[in-house]
């Protein structure tokens, strides 16, 4: 029984969270158009997600970051979709996600959102090279580049650290040190610009590179090159010139002198300068010289050398005002991704092109829009959060109510049950005990009984035998007796017997009335 109520109370239970729950519409989603490609081929990513209000942000190689942040004017949902392209220029296998969370039009907030999109790059099958084509005089107008030209590097130095330069600067290539004699290796540390660049360290004749480690110093001038590749293919070269001082040489103060310019020691290398694919070259500091924007303050301060930038954007704008000043008359720069700008996170990239449409260099604005206030987004869906979870409160209480009392019902109807049960197995215990002592009292009166009419039989034999010899006797007195006397005897003795009679009908009586009141309670 108990086990079959806690079964009911847990269906009702259940039940009430059934019904009581809100099933979230809103969703996010991201797919690509092709997962298996070869290089060159066209991918998109298409991004869509249903929700009131959103947070989302799509990151990954191969694809320009991009966030978006907004909400409905009703907080209704509705459902967005959007399409990147996807860089195939690079072999490998490449993951774009998007992140970031939701809010449906109830005000349910779902966090934790991390859905991908795997692509596959192969090798380009090879074929024939096509003729070529003449050269078209006019100047094209270039599509936005995938690739990245950013070669330079972040920070740069040496261990031990008593013997590093100071005041790196990006479009400074050359550093001198002086270390002891007793210092035969050193270690180069640094950290790339982009991350999508890549990183090699060579010594010259006689030096060991391992993992940056650079051992084998000779006593004198000894050269560390480090070559900074860009995704896009573009170098550039940094040199530290590392003097081992001679055994017999007294130790001085770390020393740094900075070079400027290429040293005459090695004339192969010209570290001012960032080499292009197709052997075309362009000097350092090459790009944009000066960059304003209507309304907006970049992050960091624009810098001809510093590439990705942040800005904030608190206006309803669909464009910004964008105003630049190249390094040369014959570059001009091509803006990508300034249209239609929308609430969240907006990619604008900036392509410097010189006359020979070659990139010179390429700029990242990642601009956010804030238009929405977000208080008042929390504090509506407060109010919906408040409203909603009372109303819910409310129809768990009532039904909470309803299955106490249900409860209290059913345990109250079960022990009144119980209880009858028990009384009347004890009234029938008592019955059959009744009835038990009934029959043995019965069976005493019996036993009882019996003697008194064994002792009635043997009074009225006795009776009877006396009688017989009462009545010779009085024969024989009446015979001799004169006739009166014997009738004085004879109603003597009528008295006497009718006497004895009198007290043997009510003996009689006595044991018939015993009987029948024996006889009637049965």
């Amino acid at each position: 029984m108990k086990k079959r109520l806690l079964i009911i109370i847990f269906g009702i239970i259940l039940s009430i969270f059934i019904g009581t729950a809100k099933v979230e519409a809103a969703n996010a989603n991201i797919t690509a158009s092709r997962t298996t490609v070869e290089v060159g081929e066209n991918v998109t990513i298409t991004v869509n997600f249903t929700a009131a209000a959103w947070n989302l942000k799509v990151s990954g190689e191969g694809v320009s970051n991009k966030g978006y942040a907004a909400q409905t004017a009703d907080l209704s949902e509705q459902t967005t979709n959007d399409t990147l392209q996807f860089d195939t220029s690079k072999v490998g296998t490449f993951t774009v996600r998007l992140t970031g969370d939701i809010t449906d039009k109830d005000g349910n907030v779902i966090e934790g959102i991390n859905k991908t999109a795997t692509i596959k790059v192969k090798e380009k099958t090879v074929t024939p090279p096509a003729p070529e084509q003449p050269t078209n005089p006019d100047p094209v107008t270039p599509q936005q580049p995938q690739k990245s030209t950013n070669a330079n590097l972040k920070t740069l130095g040496i261990n031990p650290k008593d013997y590093d330069f100071n005041n790196f600067k990006q479009s400074r290539t050359s550093y001198t040190a002086t270390v002891p004699n007793n210092i035969e290796e050193v270690e180069v540390w640094y950290e790339v610009a982009d991350s999508k660049s890549t990183v090699k360290i060579t010594g010259g004749n006689g030096l060991k590179i391992n993992n940056g480690k650079v051992s084998g110093l000779k006593e004198g001038k000894n050269t560390i090159t480090i070559t900074v590749t860009a995704e896009s293919g573009a170098t550039k070269k940094y040199t530290i010139s590392v003097t081992r001082q001679a055994a017999n040489e007294p130790t001085e103060a770390p020393t740094e002198q900075p070079t400027e310019t290429p040293t005459t020691e090695d004339p192969q290398e010209n570290p001012d300068e960032t080499t292009q694919g197709d052997n075309e070259t362009v000097e350092k500091g090459e790009g944009i010289k000066t960059l304003s924007i209507a309304g907006i303050t970049l992050k960091p301060e624009f810098d001809t050398d510093i590439y990705d930038y942040e800005a904030v954007l608190e206006e309803d704008k669909d464009t910004l005002e964008i105003e630049t000043e190249t390094t040369s008359e014959d570059y001009r720069v091509v803006v990508a991704g300034n249209e239609e700008l929308k609430d969240g996170e907006n990619v604008i990239t900036l392509i410097v092109y010189d006359a020979q449409n070659t990139v010179v260099a390429t700029y990242q604005i990642t601009v956010i829009k804030n238009t929405v206030n977000q208080n008042e987004i929390n504090s509506i869906f407060g109010q919906i959060k408040k409203e909603e979870m009372i109303k819910r409160i409310a129809i768990i209480s009532v039904v909470a109510l309803i299955v106490i009392l249900l409860v209290i019902y059913i345990i109250m109807k079960t022990k009144m049950k119980k209880t009858k049960n028990k009384e009347d197995k004890k009234e029938s215990k008592n019955k059959e005990d009744i009835d038990e002592e009934f029959f043995r009292n019965i069976r005493k009166e019996k036993e009882e009984i019996e003697p008194i009419e064994e002792i009635k039989n043997s009074i009225l034999i006795e009776d009877e035998i006396e009688t017989k010899s009462r009545r010779s006797k009085r024969e024989s007195i009446e015979e001799d007796e004169e006739p009166e006397a014997r009738s004085r005897t004879r109603r003597t003795t009528k008295k006497e017997k009718d006497f004895e009679n009198d007290i043997r009908i009510e003996e009689l009586e006595d044991v018939n009335q015993t009987e029948k009141k024996k006889g009637k309670h049965f």
